[in-house]
């Protein structure tokens, strides 16, 4: 609940964060400690300026690098691939055309965009990877059903990709991963 409130409050102290839980202010202070030990959370600045006595107020923030993620969208033209920090803020974006949308070469090509996107960071950060296809997708097994302008149908995509590059993967139709977008970080917050 800690690590959650300051995903969502940058910034927030660790007084406002015993404040909503509703724990004792010694019991927060150890778990942000033990939390800023172990290189997710870090300390800001201080952030109000009190009159008086007593000490400023630190805000707290994720470590932005600690955990990347990877976003893909696959269309009948293109693989589309971002790297985002823990707060989904893109570090990197790349494109690659399809040449051939058979699941092999795709699978492939996904694969290379991933190591293209990664240059430079640690893979072992990675959460995991999110991969929008072009049609329905069956949640429980993460099958692409059909993926008509990629020639798809009945493919198991989560399960091969994952074994492709040891990576947890979740796959969804594109509209579905464009609403949640939206509903996460662009017009339809709050």
């Amino acid at each position: 609940r800690v690590l959650n409130l300051v995903r969502l409050y940058p910034g927030i102290s660790r007084t406002e964060i015993a404040e909503q839980i509703h724990l004792g202010k010694p019991t927060v202070s150890n778990i942000v400690g033990s939390l800023v030990g172990a290189g997710l959370v870090r300390e800001m600045e201080p952030h109000t300026q009190i009159s008086g006595p007593g000490r400023r107020p630190v805000g707290l923030e994720l470590e932005r690098l600690i955990r990347l993620s990877v976003g893909m969208e696959l269309t009948g033209d293109e693989c589309i691939g971002v790297l985002t920090d823990i707060y989904a803020c893109p570090l990197r974006v790349v494109r690659h055309t399809f040449d051939d949308t058979t699941v092999g070469a795709s699978l492939s090509l996904m694969a290379r965009v991933v190591d293209h996107l990664m240059e430079g960071y640690d893979p072992s950060r990675v959460l995991g990877i999110g991969v929008g296809v072009p049609g329905p997708v069956d949640p429980s097994h993460q099958d692409v059903i059909a993926a008509v302008n990629l020639g798809w149908f009945d493919v198991p995509l989560a399960p091969l990709f994952e074994e492709k590059i040891g990576r947890p993967v979740i796959v969804v139709k594109r509209q579905t991963a464009g609403a949640l977008a939206e509903y996460r970080q662009g017009v339809g917050q709050g």
